[in-house]
């Protein structure tokens, strides 16, 4: 597992299937790379304790739209890590708030 970097990123070829890559720094986090060529950054966590619990691949952002960088979705992958580890849910924080959207409006 080597650390995730722009140039190793854009270098993965395109498969039949999803091609997943993961980060040597941040353990969860990887890149999924699409056989369209899109790749998304991911972390794959688990909740509801140990491995009984539900395991979750939320995507933090789509490489090279909106300005997403291997950097910034490393940065982004840390701050999830820190409530995965404090008993939160990134994942399903955003699923509920998505949920809730259309009576907020």
């Amino acid at each position: 597992m080597p650390k995730l970097t722009k140039t190793l990123v854009e270098a993965i070829e395109p498969e039949d299937k999803d091609v997943l890559l993961w980060d040597s720094e941040i353990k969860g986090f990887g890149v999924k790379v699409t056989p369209k060529g899109k790749r998304y950054y991911i972390l794959k966590y688990r909740v509801g304790g140990g491995r009984t619990g539900k395991t979750r691949k939320p995507t933090i952002g789509i490489h090279g739209i909106d300005g997403m960088t291997t950097d910034k979705a490393r940065k982004i992958a840390g701050e999830w890590k820190g409530i995965v580890n404090t008993g939160g849910d990134p994942s399903g924080e955003r699923q509920a708030y998505r949920q809730a959207l259309p009576y907020l409006i």
